[in-house]
């Protein structure tokens, strides 16, 4: 059995892409078993569940703290760049103990607002 990594295909990054059951199986992406059998393969998806809803949760975070990054609307690169940014500035502020801000109030919530101190 040959392994790939993503190197082999694109020629910049190495390891593996995690995907979930959308996704063909390709020698570069990990997907999880269809109907595993018990065992390593059932050990196997529960691991890879669990590493989807860190990733999922890491990106929820970085999109709640960096509102850049809800609904990018640039190239690849720069997107790549953009997000590279705000996760150098996370990890900067993490081991500053610096606590993230505090979330945007929903747009309901900024409309009664406006509407009982109008200027």
């Amino acid at each position: 059995m040959q392994f790939y990594t993503l190197t082999t295909f694109i020629g910049h990054f190495s390891g593996y892409l995690l995907g979930d059951r959308g996704y063909p199986c390709l020698p570069y992406m990990m997907t999880p078993y269809p109907e595993p059998e018990p065992g390593p393969q059932a050990q196997f998806n529960l691991a890879h569940s669990r590493t989807q809803v860190k990733v999922e949760m890491t990106i929820g975070i970085l999109k709640s703290t960096f509102q850049c990054l809800r609904g990018l609307r640039v190239s690849p690169e720069r997107s790549c760049d953009i997000t590279a940014a705000c996760v150098v500035l996370h990890n900067i502020a993490t081991l500053r103990g610096e606590s993230p801000p505090p979330p945007p109030p929903p747009p309901l919530l900024l409309m009664k607002m406006a509407k009982r101190n109008p200027q």
